[in-house]
């Protein structure tokens, strides 16, 4: 399977631990334009498209991801048209699958198909994006001043919508770094 892995990075920079990561994968690495988010993500959909690239991983700047998150996302992924997902943590202590209590998020674990999550660390099946033009944009106000949904919650509602499986793979949790590392959340006490 020919697999494009990239990241938008509108800053230009990357974690140092995110190339580390990096260079253990069998895969053709692609940095987009600098250009906004949803931009630079669709343009990386079309650049895999036109290349005829069978997936897209495609991980944020400020990422972690687990060691077993590359091999674990292709193999669901060649057994059919999907997206793979990686939990993570955002540096406001929310968790990029939506609507689950803490509990539940500490103690997830396997796969399980859910309705939507973040782009955080994310594979594509390439089928995913036939007959979508822009499939990241994000939900704002006509004179786009207030912005209602992120260009990932937007993608992933449209794929929801076209049965396409969206699944998170709880023991691939990708650790995310802003001033700190913010890695999967545990129970302090029961």
């Amino acid at each position: 399977m020919k697999i494009l892995t990239s990241i938008p990075s509108y800053s230009g920079w990357v974690r140092q631990e995110l190339l580390q990561f990096l260079q253990t994968l069998p895969t053709t690495l692609y940095f987009p334009p600098r250009l906004p988010t949803d931009i630079a993500r669709n343009n990386i959909v079309k650049t895999a498209q036109l290349r005829k690239f069978d997936a897209i991983f495609m991980l944020d700047y400020d990422a972690v991801p687990h060691p077993d998150t590359f091999p674990k996302f292709l193999r669901q992924i060649e057994q059919e048209v999907c997206v793979c997902a990686a939990p993570s943590t955002q540096s406001c202590g929310a968790v990029t699958v939506l609507n689950l209590n803490g509990q539940y998020v500490c103690q997830g674990s396997g796969v399980e198909r859910v309705g939507n999550v973040a782009t955080h660390t994310v594979m594509y099946h390439i089928k995913c994006f036939d007959n979508m033009v822009s499939p990241f944009e994000f939900e704002t106000n006509v004179p786009r001043t207030q912005l209602f949904n992120s260009e990932d919650y937007v993608c992933h509602d449209k794929l929801t919508k076209k049965n396409i499986p969206i699944y998170c793979f709880w023991d691939c949790w990708s650790d995310h770094i802003k001033e700190k590392r913010y890695s999967r959340p545990y129970i302090l006490q029961q």
